[in-house]
């Protein structure tokens, strides 16, 4: 095969001349690394002469044949290739005349000696047919050269007298990465675990993990295979595979020193379906597959085969001494500890007295007088050493908490139900017993929770009532529905007892206007303290709300369904909408204590609606109905770029940025794609006014995605800021470091890096260009020059005024183009400007330069003076008048003159404190962790921590159940009742267990 090497069956034997002239033209090369490429052109048996191209490398002279960007390399010495070529001349020669097939036999391809890949000349004229080698290439027909390969056999004779020749990529430092296959010539085949760090001993070596046979101490023959590490130097890996692909057990018939198994025939050389790179490897070519090569159409990469999961190899061990070992059909029963076999035997002990022996440990009897683990699921022996060890494990009693747990809810559940149907006697389903309620309640909320319609469970019914339990139909089942909503609520109102709350509320359009209200607090208990969110009510109205109508809807749901105290709800998240303003001011009439906090996140992200690109915001109009609409254009750009293209979405923040980034990061086949569409008559007319404002307004469309992807930084931010962590702590530090980025923008080329690297690119060299290039020792700073003249050669001589003659500089070409001063061209103060008016937009909302709606200045304030709560920063800020000024937080208000008199112990406790504020989530563990340790030693300050913890900065919570409900009720299901997606978003968003 082209990926490696097609191995052939002819024999040496019968090619000395074709041998030696094989290597008197791998002589004749005059290239630095000796390429050869022996090809023979085959036309009804007749083979021709082996004929020598020059100057063009085996990847580059393929990719126009098989489609593909990347063709791996091989290594060979000039003998082993000269050995191969002489072996396909000869299979080639001997076969019989009536094989009349076209066509082309790749004999071998590229020796390197110290070189990663060739320079590409000119290529040279054949002397077999006399034309240039791209033209021959570019004449194969690839269906004719894939039905060769596939015709050729992959194993050899057994009396085959030639040695076996195995072919190895060229391991290239891209290559060698973590999870990687690759081999050693000492240690076969194996896995790479870790590379090595700069700076350290290990710099070029790789942690390498391999299989190795060992028993007792020494290496035997039958002894357990057995995963080893090792530090071994990079160098010392021979080849490293393309994908990883699943390790093969000895067990299943493949030596642990093997290659990993060939990439089946229907590879990513001759389809773009699934291949090595796909995330399931395929176990056998479908029939589509096997046929593409005789035209039929290439199927899609779901029409792959399923990869099965196969069972871990067991090990076999020696039976005990004195002990009979025990066996079955095929050898020896697997071993169990330390590789041995034993046949321990159950005791006679009554299952009543082991169950006295084992209370509360989740133990049942069943079936009859046998011992049953109801919390693992899994039968056990009567073996009192087996039971210790199963009730002692840790897995066990982390099931055996959620066993109990969920004992819990069913004792409650039936509870429930009988009191209800006891009051309502004449219902559908009144006289079961609670049994079968308990499990018609969990069959109705299993299937919310998982988005399935009820009207399905007709379907599967059969299969669930197979445990004994009888179920009714779809119509009937749906009664439990508002059931589950009242036991949500009921649980709801236990949680929340006694908790500072903050409300998260937004609305979406979806039959007229969905609110959804979303509550959260730090829970402080006995196993430590934590964040916790909980879904309270989603209602769809039939028009869109005023404010001082929604602002009722939220009092109806907190006061009187959930039944909470006025002042344990202490804060409000949400965006700047109007609507949501106007609920606001309502909210804070019978509210005093309440503080307002605008989404962080909405608000960085309307900065991009503020930078003007006019010609990237023209093409990005196309360019997001291709991706929205053609499955054919993400397909192309998958096979041309390598990766799934970024898909847009009406409902996540920055994603019209995120594809435009895309296009920055790859606009160097951006052309090449726009064309193919075209080609293939994708998208109509869309491809077509696309190519045209590439070709007109291509360096300015290349600047402007250039600007787009500086700007990524925003972008990160507004990701950020929507976790479920305390970024009310981060959110300050994080929005000053944006701010302060803003200020250099325009001034520092390094603000813009990616936009100052275009415009260099594009600035034509002459005399008189200026340049800004950094000097170190003596200097130690930048200068500004004057391109003074411009050698024939190419050469630049720089000049810098006032310094005198003595100090020009002369510079290579692309040193000069490095040094360009961009800060003067007029596309980048454009450009510049554009970014700068985003930033500006941001600083305004945050200082209040702006209408009341939008003024975020009270909660930048906020989220300034809270800082004080992370025990870092406390050390090094804290003071009296710091804590005086939290008295402008109308929560913390009543607090401050005990925070004042607590600060010296909390300080103390904060000295030597350090968190990495980089990794929100051990950041925030870190801090709660701290304050569940101390809060004992400071209450008041713990109890402010209570409250503090229950800011977030952003209402992206709301937005994620909006997406939940995109995902669980489609349009199929636009009509359900209100009711059914309420449980069904709760039961998903509260993270209930159901079964």
């Amino acid at each position: 095969q082209v990926w490696g090497v097609q191995r052939c069956d002819g024999r040496l034997r019968a090619a000395n001349a074709r041998l030696e002239t094989c290597r008197r033209a791998s002589e004749s090369t005059r290239l630095p690394c000796s390429n050869l490429l022996l090809c023979v052109q085959w036309s009804n048996g007749a083979a021709t002469s082996p004929a020598t191209w020059q100057g063009a490398s085996l990847p580059t002279l393929l990719a126009p044949l098989l489609g593909r960007q990347e063709i791996p390399m091989i290594r060979l010495s000039v003998s082993r290739l000269a050995s191969i070529g002489a072996r396909a001349v000869t299979r080639i020669a001997s076969a019989p005349p009536s094989s009349a097939r076209a066509g082309i036999v790749i004999g071998i391809g590229l020796i390197s000696h110290g070189m990663r890949e060739p320079s590409l000349a000119a290529p040279a004229e054949t002397p077999a047919t006399g034309g240039r080698l791209d033209e021959v290439i570019a004449s194969l027909d690839a269906d004719e050269v894939a039905r060769l390969i596939a015709s050729s056999p992959g194993r050899r004779r057994e009396d085959e007298e030639d040695d076996d020749e195995r072919v190895e990529l060229q391991v290239a430092e891209a290559e060698i990465r973590v999870g990687a296959r690759a081999s050693t010539e000492l240690l076969g085949w194996g896995r790479i675990l870790e590379l090595g760090q700069p700076g350290t001993l290990t710099a070029d070596k790789v942690l390498f993990e391999f299989s190795s046979k060992w028993h007792g101490g020494k290496r035997r023959r039958g002894g357990a295979t057995v995963p080893k590490q090792r530090w071994i130097p990079a160098a010392a890996l021979t080849s490293v595979a393309k994908s990883s692909p699943r390790l093969v057990s000895p067990a299943a018939g493949t030596a642990s020193g093997d290659p990993p198994p060939t990439p089946p025939r229907s590879g990513p050389l001759f389809s773009e379906g699934a291949g090595p790179s796909g995330s399931h490897r395929a176990t056998r070519p479908s029939a589509g597959e096997a046929s593409s090569s005789d035209g039929m159409p290439k199927l899609a990469a779901m029409e792959r085969g399923r990869a099965m999961k196969q069972n871990r190899p067991v090990k076999i061990g020696k039976p005990k001494r004195g002990i009979k070992p025990m066996t079955k059909a095929g050898g020896a029963l697997p071993a169990r500890g330390a590789g041995r076999v034993t046949c321990t035997k159950e005791s006679n002990v009554p299952i009543a007295k082991r169950l006295a022996e084992f209370p509360d440990s989740g133990l049942i009897e069943a079936p009859p007088g046998k011992l049953f683990c109801a919390a693992c699921k899994t039968p056990l022996k009567n073996i009192l050493g087996t039971l210790k060890t199963h009730c002692g494990s840790e897995s066990h009693k982390e099931k055996l908490v959620r066993y109990v747990e969920v004992t819990k809810d069913d004792t409650f559940i039936k509870q429930f139900m009988r009191e209800y149907f006891t009051e309502h006697p004449d219902e559908k389903c009144a006289s079961l017993s609670d049994e079968q309620h308990l499990h018609r309640f969990r069959i109705v909320a299993s299937m919310l929770k998982a988005g399935v319609a009820i009207n399905k469970v007709d379907e599967l019914r059969p299969v669930l009532e197979r445990d004994g339990h009888a179920i009714t139909a779809a119509s009937h089942l749906a009664g439990y529905i508002p059931k589950i909503e009242t036991l949500e609520h009921d649980k709801l109102g236990g949680e929340l007892e006694g908790q500072y709350v903050e409300v998260i509320y937004d609305g979406s359009p979806r039959h007229g206007e969905a609110i959804v209200v979303i509550l959260r607090w730090v829970q402080a208990s006995e196993d430590g303290w934590s964040v916790q969110m909980r879904l309270v009510a989603f209602r769809t109205l039939v028009e869109h709300p005023t404010g001082a109508q929604l602002a009722q809807f939220i009092f109806a749901v907190l006061l009187t369904t959930l039944k909470l105290k006025p002042w344990q709800i202490i804060a409000s998240a949400r965006d700047s909408a109007s609507v949501n303003g106007a609920c606001e001011r309502a909210l804070v009439g019978l509210l005093p204590a309440l503080q307002d906090i605008l989404c962080i996140s909405h608000t960085v992200a309307k900065c991009g609606e503020h930078v003007e690109l006019p010609t990237l915001e023209q093409f990005m109009t196309s360019w997001l109905q291709i991706v929205q609409h053609h499955q054919a254009a993400k397909t192309t750009w998958k096979g041309m770029i390598g990766k799934a293209m970024v898909g847009f979405s009406t409902i996540r923040w920055c994603s019209r940025d995120e594809c435009a980034n895309e296009l920055a990061r790859n606009f160097g086949q951006l052309g090449a794609f726009l064309q193919a569409l075209i080609d293939k008559e994708i998208g109509d007319a869309l491809p077509k006014k696309m190519i045209q404002i590439y070709n007109s307004k291509r360096a300015v469309l290349e600047a402007e995605l250039a600007c787009s992807l500086d700007l990524e930084r925003l972008i990160r931010l507004v990701y950020r800021m929507e976790g479920d962590g305390l970024l009310v702590l981060l959110a300050r530090s994080e929005i000053e470091a944006a701010l302060a980025w803003g200020e250099t923008v325009g001034d520092d080329q390094s603000s813009l890096p990616n936009v100052a690297a275009v415009l260099r690119k594009n600035t034509t060299l002459k005399v008189g260009v200026k340049t800004y290039e950094y000097y170190g020792e003596p200097y130690n700073s930048h200068y500004v020059g004057k391109v003074k003249r411009i050698d024939r050669g190419g050469k630049v001589l720089v000049t810098y005024p006032g310094f005198g003659a003595d100090n020009d500089v002369l510079l290579e070409p692309h040193e000069a183009v490095q040094a360009v001063d961009v800060r003067e061209l007029a596309e980048w103060q454009r450009l510049s400007a554009a970014a700068k008016a985003g930033i500006e937009y941001l600083r305004k909302r945050l200082t209040g330069e702006c209408d009341r709606i939008y003024d975020c200045s009270q909660m930048y304030e906020m989220l300034r003076l809270v800082q004080v709560f992370d025990p870092s920063f406390a050390a090094q800020f804290a003071t009296p008048a710091w804590v005086d000024a939290l008295s402008s937080i109308p929560p913390l208000e009543p607090l401050v003159e005990k925070l004042k008199e607590e600060l010296p112990e909390y300080l103390v406790k904060c000295q030597g404190v350090s968190y990495d504020h980089g990794d929100v989530a051990a950041f925030t563990d870190a801090v709660l962790l701290f304050w569940a340790n101390n809060g004992s030693k400071f209450p008041t300050w713990a109890r402010a921590m209570q409250i503090v913890g229950t800011f977030t900065p952003s209402s992206a919570a709301a937005e994620r159940v909006f997406s939940m409900l995109k995902l669980m009720f489609g349009h199929l299901q636009a009509s359900s009742l209100a009711d059914m997606i309420q449980a069904a978003l709760m039961l998903r968003y509260n993270k209930r267990r159901v079964a």
